[in-house]
């Protein structure tokens, strides 16, 4: 991070004209991040990362969901003073490859604290109106704790839409009247996630118990046919596991290439893990195989859920071999409810291939009533699983658009240039709607196809439509 307590960039202009009998700039001896506390509010005290003690043996992290407050308690060396103390914090992204935090574009923030406690530490009254949107920090209690030590509540803000990502925080101190600074700043960095539960959020849910079930819930099922029927086989999704976030995040960033910046949008960060998490285009975390030859790898069949799958990725960097559709979406949605998208595992039987955007499944028959080859590469397969998430679809501008969108992360179909299949509205495939991105044409064709089968001759005229079937 570029700033330091002497950087210019970071400071309000000082206060002056002031008398005060206070020399020694205020110091922040130690920062308690409130675990419990955060965890409870958020509702992220089951990442590995939040418990105590962590089975990693690393320091706890502190894990909290964008646009609410958070608590943190500082010790100080003395109270604050708002006369003549100025205390700013200083957020910047860390990133895991080579993107620095940048001043300007929100991957670094700086934030001025507001004292709310009046001179005896107690709270003030409610403000009139609702902050906004916004970064913000307020002290909204001071305690002597002996040997004049003073614990500092804060309550931090973030805004709905700052960026998914992992932060470090400086807390920054000035005394106004000798311009004498300190600096200290956390251990480990903090991870902030979407907030379904939050209404300026673009993934908010209202519902609390689709809340429950679709972010909150570390297990899934997953529906397939059976021989009688269909059976539900159970998923471990694991999102709260060692390394699951991490890997989530890392997935996000340096395999799907989204930016810090864009890391807050739903909509472009699912669209980039459906191009990630298959290895179609070189790379990405799962190796698809339909071939029933599974050598140096594991059978799709073999795979219980996401946890060694994604710890295996993030350990070695390479492919992990080997997947089918169930095995992508039950890996999105660990993704997905990892970082705070509300997800579910979807099903879909006799799903059809269209992948000349037809909207049509088409067959040739020659003259002798035989299926002519090498004409289309469309089918119909028995069932196949993709994924649902959650999101406003800010982008489109009509609320008939927003909920639940169709996501496909088994390759398929090329979108803009790469294996990419969604978020499409599951309105707008309801009603027929299939220019409405992304890839609404492949993705109405898989549950709404029709069956067209087309005689050719030798006579080199066109094909004829021999059958139309609309109801399969």
């Amino acid at each position: 991070m570029s700033s330091s307590s002497t950087d210019y960039r970071i400071w309000p202009a000082r206060k002056v004209g002031t008398s005060s009998s206070i020399k020694d700039v205020l110091r922040i001896e130690s920062i308690n991040l409130c675990f419990d506390e955060n965890g409870k509010t958020f509702q992220t005290g089951h990442y590995e990362a939040m418990t105590k003690p962590r089975p990693t043996k690393r320091p706890r992290q502190l894990i909290v969901r964008r646009g609410a407050p958070f608590q943190v308690r500082l010790l100080g060396s003395r109270r604050f003073d708002p006369t003549v103390d100025t205390m700013v914090l200083v957020f910047s992204i860390v990133s895991f490859g080579k993107e620095n935090a940048c001043f300007g574009n929100g991957t670094e923030t700086y934030v001025l604290v507001s004292a709310a406690t009046a001179s005896d530490g107690t709270a003030p009254a409610e403000p009139a109106e609702p902050p906004a949107d916004d970064w913000k920090a307020t002290l909204v209690e001071s305690q002597d704790k002996g040997q004049g030590k003073v614990e500092l509540t804060l309550h931090i803000t973030t805004p709905s839409y700052a960026p998914v990502w992992r932060w470090n925080i400086q807390f920054h101190t000035r005394l106004d009247t000798t311009d004498a600074k300190s600096m200290t700043e956390i251990k480990e960095p903090m991870y902030l996630l979407y907030n379904p539960w939050c209404k300026n959020d673009a993934v908010y849910m209202e519902d609390e118990a689709w809340r429950a079930e679709y972010v909150l819930d570390d297990s899934t099922l997953i529906c397939k046919p059976a021989s009688k029927g269909m059976r539900m086989t159970s998923w471990f999704l694991g999102q709260y596991e060692a390394n699951v976030l991490d890997c989530a995040l890392y997935i996000v960033s340096e395999v799907g290439n989204v930016k810090a910046l864009t890391s807050g949008n739903p909509v472009l960060v699912t669209r980039a893990l459906t191009g990630a998490l298959n290895s179609a285009d070189g790379v990405g975390v799962l190796q698809g195989n339909w071939t029933n030859n599974y050598e140096g790898g594991t059978a799709p069949t073999s795979w219980t859920g996401s946890v060694k799958i994604l710890q295996e990725f993030y350990d070695t960097g390479s492919k992990v071999k080997y997947a089918q559709c169930w095995v992508f979406g039950g890996v999105f949605s660990s993704v997905c409810r990892a970082i705070g998208i509300p997800s579910r595992v979807i099903t879909n039987f006799e799903s059809a291939g269209d992948h000349d955007a037809s909207l049509s499944i088409d067959y040739f028959v020659d003259d002798s009533e035989k299926a002519a080859s090498g004409m289309t590469s469309d089918s119909i397969w028995n069932y196949h699983v993709w994924n649902e998430a959650w999101m406003r679809r800010k982008d489109l501008q009509n609320p008939d658009y927003d909920g639940w969108q169709v996501i496909d992360a088994t390759p398929q179909q090329l979108s803009d240039g790469m294996f990419k299949c969604g978020p499409c509205p599951v309105g707008a495939i309801k009603q027929g709607h299939v220019h409405i991105p992304y890839d609404g044409e492949f993705i109405y064709a898989e549950v709404n196809a029709d069956v067209i089968y087309w005689s050719i001759g030798n006579d080199q005229n066109p094909p004829k439509p021999l059958e139309i079937n609309t109801a399969q």
